[in-house]
């Protein structure tokens, strides 16, 4: 039988090749990488922290400009914190959410636009809101 280590689907996408050319063009940003992403990339990074942590590396970092490996929605939320600095995560500007190109996902997309235009609102029935409320508010305790 064999057995799968475990991977995040979100940060086995980056690769080696992708911060390499993402630093390219973005020579003198700092990379900030999850610990989840593969060793690779984890060894190209500048710093490697959790997902908190790079909250405040980004809000203490004097630079202008970021490359932060992690998933869309702390992408979303940094933007968001500090619309003047310029936060970088793939190369070609390619967002990926659910492990695929959002162009190549209707649903994604979708929630693409929802996200960066905060429209249209998502109501969610309030049992089903509390249910997926509680393992969001269990990480966050996890996390301090």
């Amino acid at each position: 039988m064999d057995l799968c280590q475990g991977m995040c689907y979100v940060h086995v996408e980056f690769t080696a090749r992708s911060i390499n050319r993402i630093r390219e063009q973005y020579p003198d940003a700092p990379v900030v990488a999850h610990p989840e992403c593969t060793y690779a990339v984890r060894m190209l990074a500048d710093e490697v922290c959790s997902t908190e942590k790079m909250v405040t590396f980004c809000k203490e970092s004097p630079a202008h400009e970021l490359i932060v490996v992690t998933e869309a929605g702390l992408l979303h939320r940094l933007r968001k914190r500090d619309p003047t600095q310029d936060i970088h995560s793939r190369p070609d500007g390619e967002l990926f959410l659910w492990g695929m190109p959002v162009h190549e996902n209707e649903y994604a997309g979708k929630a693409y636009d929802a996200l960066s235009k905060m429209e249209p609102e998502i109501v969610l029935p309030e049992p089903l809101r509390k249910r997926a409320e509680a393992p969001i508010l269990r990480m966050l305790e996890l996390s301090r």
